[in-house]
């Protein structure tokens, strides 16, 4: 019999909606820990990971409002973090191996997205629109079928406005099926050791959401050009 993929940390529950009714901002990372991260990359995702805890932890109004899981596929794929604050979040040593099971990873991570809006909704909760990230340094290796289903899946999600879904790949990634997953933007090559710095403008865009109303419009800080850790593959 299957199991339950295993859930670290806590999720909030009745009781922590009632001491913190603030709305909610919620995130979901997808990262690829397959056996091609291995080295380099997998360390500097780590410590990317707990620096942006300690960033976002530290804001008042962001510790309060931001909902973080995380999903990891690497040979399987694994809620390794399910949603919770900030605050609470101890990032696990992530470890490189197996294969690429992207699309299953987004699905996963629409599905419990979902099942985190139902939450808030039975609790009488505000959200803004989540945000999904994709860090990948390959290719999917799921059948092509669960591809297209994964790339239909998030195309239909976006135009209900149901998440905006970001792409990012570090060298050896495909970004031609990114640009397939991500149709209504380009995916982002993350410059040599850039993984820092991405999370460093996550942690301060979530800032900048989290003191927003929720509906309203706010313009992030830049991501590319000479002073982002973002670039454009060719």
């Amino acid at each position: 019999m299957a199991q339950e993929p295993f859930r670290a940390g806590f999720a909030f529950n009745a009781s922590d909606f009632a001491d913190n009714p603030d709305p909610r901002a919620p995130c979901v990372l997808i990262l690829d820990t397959s056996g091609s991260m291995d080295g380099r990359a997998i360390r500097e995702l780590n410590e990317g990971l707990i620096g942006y805890q300690q960033d976002v932890a530290a804001d008042q109004m962001a510790s309060r409002r931001v909902d973080l899981a995380v999903v990891r596929f690497g040979g399987d794929v694994e809620v390794a973090q399910d949603f919770i604050s900030p605050s609470q979040y101890e990032p696990r040593p992530l470890v490189a191996d197996g294969e690429t099971p992207m699309a299953a990873a987004v699905l996963r991570a629409m599905q419990i997205l979902e099942e985190r809006k139902r939450e808030y909704r039975a609790a009488g909760i505000a959200y803004y629109r989540p945000w999904i990230f994709l860090f990948t340094d390959g290719a999917p290796t799921d059948c092509e079928e669960s591809w297209k289903l994964a790339c239909e899946a998030v195309r239909r999600g976006e135009a209900e406005g149901k998440f905006t879904l970001f792409a990012f790949g570090v060298t050896g990634a495909d970004f031609g099926k990114l640009r397939e997953l991500t149709s209504s933007r380009q995916p982002l090559q993350l410059k040599r050791s850039g993984f820092r710095e991405f999370f460093v403008w996550l942690s301060a865009s979530q800032r900048r959401v989290s003191e927003a109303a929720v509906g309203s419009s706010v313009k992030l800080l830049p991501s590319t050009g000479d002073a982002g850790w973002g670039e454009v593959p060719t």
